[in-house]
């Protein structure tokens, strides 16, 4: 991943090649943001649709598009089942809080689904296809079928 040109404090955009991604938080280990065109490593996650990018950074003078077109080809539920452990054990992640449940890497499974549901438990894996159109700042420019709607006419 390669840092990308920002101007502000409030987003860090990585370029990741075909397409671009952006965090509103990052652990940094000496506590500034890499400069420009710095190659980093580490261990990342990307969720779809948050909307901290849509309410608040899109807006930011100089943040680039990050809104993609995408095809869903496959939906997976993590079924993966899940254990307990304690503070100390090599899964655990948080504040000493006593025990958590997480899913056991040893009996990892999943298994398609047609839709995302609210009511699952879990995480999903989704099998997509990028769309060779430009990102955009809005949702609602990408048309007709946007979730917010298309945009209103001048």
């Amino acid at each position: 991943m390669r840092s990308s040109t920002h101007p502000h404090t409030d987003g860090f955009v990585l370029d990741l090649g075909l397409l671009s991604a952006y965090s509103d938080w990052m652990v940094l280990d000496d506590l500034e943001p890499p400069p420009v065109g710095e190659w980093l490593t580490g261990e990342v996650h990307l969720g779809v649709d948050p909307f901290m990018y849509m309410d608040g950074l899109a807006q930011l003078p100089g943040m680039p598009a990050q809104i993609y077109t995408w095809s869903i080809d496959d939906i997976q539920l993590d079924t993966t089942p899940a254990m307990r452990v304690e503070f100390g054990h090599r899964l655990y992640a948080g504040p000493d809080e006593g025990p958590r449940r997480v899913r056991d890497p040893e009996r990892e499974s999943w298994r398609t689904v047609n839709k995302t549901r609210w009511e699952d438990d879990g995480s999903y894996r989704l099998r997509c296809t990028l769309h060779s159109s430009p990102a955009t700042s809005s949702m609602a420019a990408t048309g007709p079928s946007a979730p917010y709607g298309a945009l209103p006419s001048p």
